[in-house]
């Protein structure tokens, strides 16, 4: 099958779990035997078309240079390139013919809307939504502007695919898609790239990877912590970096953490793996989570996992038998499951031993691409009506979208 993905992110531009997700998906299909090709960006000091690992990347400079990712001046930025994008398909489309476009995101919805309107069998992945990371809010008119793309986005698909369960309810009910054309394909994992020296753990180290965004909950983590340390020794280490950093820091003088917490900011991937690895419990403490990569990751490593009861994490994560899993934004119950799991680690490395097993059983990369064969194999079948679909996005109430979905 011949294949070509639209995506805004791809290496060496990465800017979260989005772009690794592209790059190795692709990578899995071409290894598969299909013809994959991707349309993205061009960043400095890369050529416009190259072959990497068996995927043909197609280029295209923004009509504006980049900016700060910073919500009100990325909105412009993104659009631009994305015009750019649809600008550059007809001519690639008449060159390649690919069999399916499949498109991440609504950041790609104008070059979307170009390939359907080609005539084009669409696929989109939606990674996650502006009313999931908003606790399902509307709230201000960047999240309006991205709502309404991500609507029309979904609407013209011929199908969709989701990372879990949660976000098949989620995306099926704020854009009115049916669930029998949403499928849900988990996000993978290349166990060899995490396999590093044996490390020895360090007793009671709590360790968060990620972005420092309020939807993260590190917050939540922040006031566990606070409560774990009147009965035990502890420490922790956040690595990462976000627009909800200043505030974390306020709240580790708030609750006077400074001898027990340590945020690093951003440290590269071999640092990430290390400080996991010796850590004595990894913590997704997430308020939103489509997926939770994070959790794969530790779970690689054979760290013992407490995650909360979100998104894909209620997917990966199984409480008492492969980790710990609470509910969200409940500090105290937060504090008891990282407390348990310190208190007793033989029973805690025991369930990251299943969860490990599991996670190579069921989140290889060769698995996840065999299975969105099967989805292309069923837009092209049965192609989404243009009549179907109501391209024009609705005016939201001022409400939470997502109540009635939880």
């Amino acid at each position: 099958m011949k294949i070509l993905h639209v995506s805004w992110e791809y290496p060496p531009i990465i800017y979260g779990g989005l772009g690794r997700h592209v790059a190795a998906l692709t990578a899995a299909q071409s290894a598969l035997g299909h013809d994959v090709h991707v349309l993205t960006q061009h960043p400095a000091g890369t050529d416009r078309v190259e072959l990497t690992n068996g995927v043909t990347v197609h280029r295209v400079s923004s009509l504006t240079p980049p900016v700060v990712r910073e919500a009100t001046s990325i909105i412009g930025w993104t659009q631009q390139l994305d015009h750019a994008l649809a600008e550059e398909l007809p001519s690639l489309l008449a060159s390649i013919d690919p069999d399916i476009v499949h498109g991440h995101d609504w950041v790609v919805e104008a070059a979307m809307e170009r390939a359907a309107s080609l005539g084009r069998t669409t696929v989109l992945t939606v990674h996650a939504t502006e009313a999931g990371r908003h606790s399902g809010w509307i709230h201000n008119d960047v999240s309006r502007t991205v709502d309404a793309a991500e609507w029309r986005a979904t609407q013209r698909a011929d199908r969709l695919v989701v990372c879990s369960s949660s976000m098949q309810r989620e995306v099926s009910g704020l854009f009115e898609r049916d669930s029998s054309e949403i499928d849900v394909i988990p996000n993978g994992i290349d166990l060899t790239q995490w396999q590093i020296e044996p490390t020895e753990r360090v007793p009671h180290q709590i360790a968060f990877v990620g972005r420092l965004q309020w939807e993260k909950g590190v917050q939540v983590l922040l006031a566990a912590i606070a409560r774990i340390r009147r009965t035990r020794e502890v420490t922790a280490v956040i690595a990462g970096t976000g627009t909800f950093a200043d505030q974390l820091h306020e709240l580790v003088d708030e609750l006077d953490l400074h001898t027990v917490v340590t945020m690093t900011g951003a440290i590269d991937d071999p640092a990430v793996k290390q400080l996991v690895a010796q850590s004595a419990v990894s913590v997704v403490p997430s308020l939103y989570e489509p997926f939770g990569m994070v959790a794969l990751e530790a779970a690689a490593l054979d760290t013992p996992l407490v995650v909360t009861h979100v998104g894909g994490l209620g997917d990966i994560v199984e409480d008492k038998v492969t980790g710990r899993v609470v509910p969200a934004d409940d500090p105290a119950a937060l504090a008891a499951a990282i407390d348990e799991t310190l208190a007793h680690p033989e029973q805690a490395a025991q369930r990251a031993k299943r969860l490990r097993q599991q996670v190579a059983d069921r989140y290889a990369w060769t698995s996840i691409a065999q299975a969105l064969t099967q989805t292309y194999d069923q837009a092209i079948a049965h192609p989404r009506s243009p009549a179907t679909a109501s391209i024009e996005a609705p005016s939201r109430p001022d409400i939470d979208l997502l109540a009635e979905l939880r």
